[in-house]
């Protein structure tokens, strides 16, 4: 005792040892590496695996920028929804549609310019290729100038992410060798100017080292071949020919392959079926399915090196020898649907491809986007993971998971997590403005380590300030805040909407020129544009703070003489503002499940994780460490105690440890009793609530800021009647949003449509709803209709806009903890009387007496909750038990209905 006394700091250093030589071994990872954790906290704390982290990351914010890129190009047929003026955006009409498909894919396939430049079409098996001039898209096509301005448009977006694709391709050729220039080859025009400019390196370099000599010059010569290739296809009017679906219609007639198409719903691909039975009547017609999951099965040989090999054995793209053949299978069964490198398929031309000019090229830029950054990054990917050092086997499985899931293109539940956002946060003012204090709860104390919290202070007032304007009147700064935005750093990139236009879900969709179709885009346009005025304000909330933290860590870069003021910025926002994409995820939220029952989660996680890294983490100093009690300071200040992390989950794990021994014990209640009887209930409601609890404070915002409830389902350690609240914590927000929807449907049989309507609809909608009855009623009510408490106009305000009044919290705070210990008592004393009177039945005496120890010992350590067991509860449960159960279930009727349960139970 009086060595710990003497030396505490020894204490706890031997603790730390002994549980590290306990749990934790070289090599291996923690639970909350291998379920919870995000990968950015594992990769700060183990390097070896941090390489292959910011690979991923580069891998996915490249095909972010290369997507976005070409798509920019072709704003009105791939139009996006980003700002308010967006909402005015009109898709393209299905008479453009049709107009310019002509054109697009014709000029792909059946048409020639002939050497004195006039146009022909092609014959047989004879190549086509052309690019049409304006004149002839007029006077050939009938196309007016506006639709020229879309044939242009898809042309010009082809041609860029093509281009991107064959040059990204000459840099994974040239591999290290051409490092130095990669940079400059992927800014080039046009894969000429990249090649050439590759090449003369190439050139140089094996001028001065004879040995690779032949290697080199090798090299550059079949990067002057892709370049020639990709010229030809630009030249030639590429289009790519598209097929989308799962559902198939094959035709045959006279041994030849006629029609081939693809159809995303059974119904469409029966209605073509008996269409080409009408117009092929002595045909072959075959329907099925494609498997979606059939190019998993070569995942021990990835499709890039089987193309590598198969370039050098000679089975390119072109040709009909066998060898062919068997690259032609290879790449119909082991590329994705989704995959550029399906393109590589010879070009039949069969009818059936899609003409949704819109759709084709969305999917052509992503595919060619992923693909054009796995050129740039898989093999850095690849070689991180290898690089992982032996002895470190848990790490290296963990690197190879995250490479092979973020590899995947397949999307995880986005429907369904795109509702719970528009459920949950869109359009709630509340959500908004407790997001803006991610700055002040999470960036402040972040920077606190470089200065003090002063400065930090200071640094976060004065970027606040100027994250709202244009320009921050530094040119430096404002030139790296741009290529930050660009890049997706403080603006993020998102392809989400692209990946939407691909699928047929377009952000906004062209209807086909029927009636039903056109009805159907313009409910689906109409959608868009409501969830983007409804996701909005949380959107810009996003993109101030990260604009803000990034004006403040650059600053602070500056002022504190550390070293790339941009890249510590860019971490600044990676640590305080979190990173929200697929490398990012913990192990447990990967797949559509666990996708969904992580949403909302990962906010809580980085924030608790962000404490951890400087508290104990690799890099964590006595700065760092004052860091770390900074944000637990501010987080106390902003939602009291009540808010720390895992509070909530401690206190039922308490209350269900002391309700085990036979204790009436709230752990909530017992804190707040102490801490009145202390610091008086003004104390009180600031220390719980923290900013929340002081006088005047109409709202409460320690519920929307604390993270006291981090673990799902601890409740169920207490004792309680029904624990259905705490077992639907694990499905998390869509638990209740099916429940809602459960709710709904039987409101609806019941003829109830409002009820219904309120029951579906979003959080902020139901706020507005419940404020308008509180304005009406002058009262708060439960979701029974009772009255709760009286409340006034501006309390109603708040409540329409998402914060619930404090009056209203105090008082469901306070019957919550009533209700709890009425319902403790209740449940001992029939558990109690139960085991008597099964005492009296059995006629075992031990569990009689056992009985009456326990209500003794109850009252004894209960004296303010006592119990009263009288006789008449013991013999109306013997009784009970003496019946048979025809009797007890009859008793348990109604007295008006009990006749008739008599008699159908006689009947059985």
């Amino acid at each position: 005792l009086n060595t710990a006394a003497n030396n505490p700091r020894g204490v706890v250093n031997a603790t730390v040892e002994h549980l590290n030589d306990r749990f934790n071994a070289p090599g291996t990872l923690n639970w909350w590496q291998k379920s919870i954790g995000t990968q950015y906290d594992l990769a700060q704390r183990s390097a070896p695996y941090k390489k292959v982290f910011d690979s991923v990351q580069n891998f996915i914010n490249d095909t972010s920028f290369y997507a976005t890129e070409a798509a920019d190009l072709a704003p009105k047929l791939i139009p996006k929804l980003e700002t308010w003026k967006d909402i005015g955006k009109k898709s393209i009409s299905a008479q453009d549609s049709k107009a310019i498909a002509a054109p697009i894919f014709e000029g792909t396939l059946i048409w020639k310019r002939l050497a004195n430049g006039q146009l022909s079409k092609t014959i047989g098996d004879e190549q086509g290729g052309v690019v049409f001039t304006a004149d002839e898209l007029k006077q050939r096509f009938g196309l007016t100038e506006s639709q020229i301005a879309l044939y242009k448009e898809f042309r010009t977006a082809t041609d860029k992410s093509l281009t991107n694709l064959v040059v990204s391709h000459m840099v994974k050729l040239g591999g290290a060798d051409v490092a130095p220039i990669a940079d400059q080859a992927l800014q080039s025009k046009n894969a000429k100017e990249a090649s050439d400019l590759l090449s003369d390196y190439l050139v140089s370099l094996a001028e001065q080292d004879e040995n690779r000599s032949d290697v080199l010059m090798g090299t550059a010569a079949k990067m002057t071949e892709l370049a020639d290739k990709a010229n030809s296809l630009t030249s030639k009017g590429y289009a790519p020919l598209s097929r989308f679906g799962s559902y198939t219609v094959d035709v045959i007639s006279e041994g030849k392959r006629v029609y081939f198409g693809m159809f995303e719903s059974k119904f469409e691909a029966n209605q073509m079926t008996k269409r080409m039975q009408g117009n092929y009547p002595d045909s072959s017609i075959r329907q099925g399915t494609v498997s979606q999951e059939e190019y998993k099965l070569f995942a021990g040989v990835t499709p890039e090196t089987l193309e590598l090999f198969g370039e050098m054995l000679g089975l390119d793209s072109q040709g009909g020898d066998a060898k062919n053949q068997v690259f032609q299978e290879y790449l119909k069964a082991a590329k994705s649907n989704r995959s550029a490198m399906k393109r590589l398929i010879h070009r039949k031309g069969i009818e059936g491809f899609s003409e949704d000019a819109s759709r084709v090229l969305a999917g052509f830029i992503y595919s060619n986007a992923r693909q054009t950054s796995a050129n740039l990054h898989a093999g850095q990917i690849t070689k991180a993971t290898s690089e992982i050092p032996q002895g470190q086997g848990e790490v290296k499985d963990a690197a190879i998971k995250l490479a092979t899931y973020v590899q995947n293109p397949q999307e995880e539940a986005q429907a369904l997590r795109g509702l719970m956002f528009a459920q949950y946060i869109g359009g709630s003012v509340a959500s908004a403005m407790v997001n803006l204090t991610q700055p002040f709860t999470m960036t402040l104390p972040w920077l606190s380590q470089y200065g003090g919290i002063v400065k930090a202070g200071k640094q976060m007032v004065s970027a606040t300030r100027d994250a709202l304007k244009a320009k921050t009147g530094d040119p430096e700064l404002d030139a790296a805040l741009k290529v930050a935005e660009e890049q997706g750093i403080v603006s993020p990139q998102e392809v989400h909407q692209l990946q939407q236009q691909a699928s047929g879900a377009g952000v906004l969709k062209s209807g086909d020129g029927t009636k039903a179709g056109d009805a159907k885009a313009a409910v689906s346009n109409a959608a868009s544009r409501i969830m983007l005025g409804w996701g909005k304000l949380f959107g810009v909330a996003e993109q101030f703070n990260r604009r803000s933290t990034f004006i403040a860590a650059y600053r602070t870069a500056v002022e504190q003489s550390i070293e790339n003021p941009v890249q510590f910025a860019e971490k600044a926002i990676a640590e305080t503002q979190g990173i929200y994409n697929k490398g990012n995820k913990p192990a447990w939220a990967r797949g559509a499940i666990g996708a969904t029952l992580f949403t909302f989660k990962q906010f809580s996680i980085s924030y608790v994780e962000m404490i951890g890294r400087m508290a104990t983490g690799p890099n964590a100093n006595t700065e760092s460490r004052m860091a770390a009690l900074n944000a637990l300071a501010i987080l106390v200040l902003v939602s009291g105690i009540g808010g720390f992390p895992g509070a909530d989950d401690l206190d039922d794990v308490i209350s269900g440890l002391m309700q085990s021994m036979g204790y009436n014990f709230d752990s909530k209640a017992k804190r707040r009793a102490f801490l009145v009887e202390y610091l008086g209930a003004g104390g009180q409601q600031f220390v719980q609530h923290g900013f929340s609890g002081l006088p005047g404070v109409p709202v409460d915002v320690s519920g929307r800021l604390g993270m006291g409830n981090l673990i799902p389902g601890t409740g169920l350690f207490t004792k309680k009647n029904d624990h259905t609240r705490d077992v639907a914590e694990f499905a998390g927000p869509a638990g209740d949003l099916f429940k809602r929807g459960f709710d709904a449907v039987g409101k609806l049989l019941r003829g109830d449509f409002v009820g219904a309507s309120i029951d579906v609809s979003p959080v902020a909608a139901r706020n507005v709803v419940k404020a308008f009855d509180m304005a009406n009623m002058g009262m708060y009510r439960d979701q029974k209709g009772n009255k709760v408490i009286d409340t006034d106009m501006v309390e109603a305000v708040f409540k329409g806009v998402g914060f619930q009044p404090n009056s209203v919290k105090q008082v469901q705070d306070s019957t919550g903890e009533a209700q709890r210990m009425i319902g403790l008592n209740k449940i001992r004393e029939t558990e109690i009387a139960d085991k008597w009177a099964q005492g009296l039945f059995e006629k075992d005496a031990d569990k009689t007496a056992e009985a009456r120890q326990e209500l003794m010992d109850w009252n004894a350590d209960n004296p303010d909750m006592r119990i009263k067991i009288d006789y008449s509860q013991i013999f109306r449960r013997l009784k009970a038990m003496n019946q048979n159960k025809v009797q007890r279930i009859e008793k348990t009727a109604p007295k008006e209905i009990r006749s008739l349960v008599r008699q159908e139970l006689m009947t059985q």
